[in-house]
């Protein structure tokens, strides 16, 4: 195998990464790497390639609608799953998770705004 076919080292970062949580979380499904222009960096299971760009664009978008926020969080729900897309500069990530979509059924671990007793 020539050097030109091994992975680099952030995309081995990546699959290292990506390969953990979904081990130790298996409702997640798919992760998603995009860079600032919306280049695919990594991808694996449900989440493909194609839709890198779109992810890069909807974060991009999300951070013109409040200035003073620039890296928001997005969920998309659909009934049997969401994916959370975030951005930590210059990398934009994306996780499909299914399960519960309803705010009230997911664990604190997925909601921003738990009530500490």
């Amino acid at each position: 195998m020539s050097r030109a076919n091994l992975p680099s080292a952030m995309e081995n970062s990546f699959q290292n990464s990506s390969k953990d949580l979904m081990s130790k979380h298996p409702d997640v499904k798919g992760v998603l790497c995009t860079d600032e222009l919306g280049n695919a960096i990594y991808h694996q299971g449900s989440l493909k390639e194609g839709s890198a760009a779109i992810v890069s664009q909807l974060v991009q978008i999300a951070s013109h609608i409040d200035p003073e926020f620039p890296a928001p969080i997005i969920t998309l729900h659909s009934p049997d799953s969401r994916v959370v897309i975030g951005r930590n500069h210059p990398i934009t990530v994306a996780v499909h998770r299914i399960g519960p979509t309803d705010p009230a059924k997911l664990d604190d671990t997925e909601t921003s705004n738990s009530a500490s007793e």
